[in-house]
Formats: C-alpha cells, sequence, structure tokens
C-alpha cells in the first residue's frame, strides 16, 4: 500500500524498478521502496526514483542521504517511526 496524501492510502500491486533508478509511478519500484522526486536524492538520474523507507530509530540509507520522517510529529500516529531516505 502507498500513501498518495496524508490521508489516503492506495493498496496497488508494487513494481519492480530497484533502489536508486529512475521510476514511473507510485507503485513502480519494488516492495518497500518508493517513487520521489529524482532532486530529493544524491544519485537519482531521472525525474523520479525509487528510494527507501527507514526507521528513525535506527535508520539505515545508502551512502549521502538520510532518514527524514515521513510525516509531520503527530500528522499519522501509528507510523510517527518511519521514515524514507533523501539527500540531507
Amino acid at each position: 500500500c502507498y500513501w498518495l496524501n496524508n490521508t489516503t492510502v492506495a493498496c496497488v500491486e508494487a513494481g519492480q524498478t530497484a533502489l536508486g533508478d529512475a521510476c514511473d509511478s507510485l507503485n513502480g519500484c519494488a516492495p518497500g521502496l518508493l517513487c520521489v522526486d529524482g532532486t530529493l536524492l544524491p544519485t537519482c538520474e531521472g525525474a523520479d526514483c525509487c528510494t527507501n523507507f527507514c526507521e528513525l530509530a535506527n535508520p539505515a540509507c545508502e551512502p549521502g542521504s538520510e532518514c527524514v520522517p515521513l510525516f509531520e510529529p503527530g500528522e499519522q500516529p501509528d507510523y510517527d517511526h518511519v521514515g524514507i531516505c533523501l539527500a540531507p
């Protein structure tokens, strides 16, 4: 499932695009990854690329990126621990 905005989730089949590769849709990336604006990633060579989710308390991101909150604190309380890896 993928967040379309702060209140809406769409459950669709995940794609197969790998971490760091160019993607063309929200669900174009392999499971566990999210398609984001390429300017938010340090090594993206497309308009959009796949990045990974991370745990804010124990971040594990690719070199050149950091774990940032997926939502503002308290916006989605059940997901306050979840982040995505983006360029600093």
